[in-house]
C-alpha cells in the first residue's frame, strides 16, 4: 500500500482536540516497527478539514486523516492522542475505521 484513509466518529468540544499519527513498515525493513518515527496526518496530527465542535455528550461526527505518497509498506500502526484543556468535557471516541490503499 501507499496511501491511508482513516476515518473517527468522536465527540470533540472546543476545549479538546484528537490528533491521529501513523508509522509504516514494509516487508523488506529489517527494522523492527516500534523503532520507526510517528508521522502525524497532515504534518501535525490534525484532521483533513475542520469539523464544527459538539456542543454536548451524544453528538458524534465524523473526522477523516488521510495520507498519501507514503513509501510502499505491508503494515502500520496508528497512534491517537486526547487532549484539552477542561477535564470534565474530554474527547470521545466511539467508532475508528482505517483502510490501506494502494495509490
Amino acid at each position: 500500500s501507499t496511501a491511508l484513509d482513516i476515518r473517527i466518529s468522536a465527540n470533540i468540544r472546543s476545549t479538546s482536540a484528537v490528533k491521529l499519527y501513523y508509522r509504516t513498515t514494509g516487508a523488506e525493513d529489517v527494522r523492527k516497527l516500534g523503532d520507526v518515527v510517528w508521522i502525524g496526518f497532515n504534518s501535525d496530527g490534525t484532521p483533513d478539514s475542520a469539523v464544527t465542535p459538539s456542543e454536548d455528550g451524544v453528538s458524534f461526527r465524523e473526522h477523516q486523516y488521510s495520507a498519501s505518497s507514503i513509501a510502499a509498506f505491508t503494515a502500520f500502526q496508528l497512534k491517537v492522542v486526547l487532549t484539552g484543556t477542561n477535564s470534565s468535557y474530554p474527547p470521545l471516541i466511539k467508532d475508528m475505521r482505517g483502510i490501506a490503499l494502494a495509490i
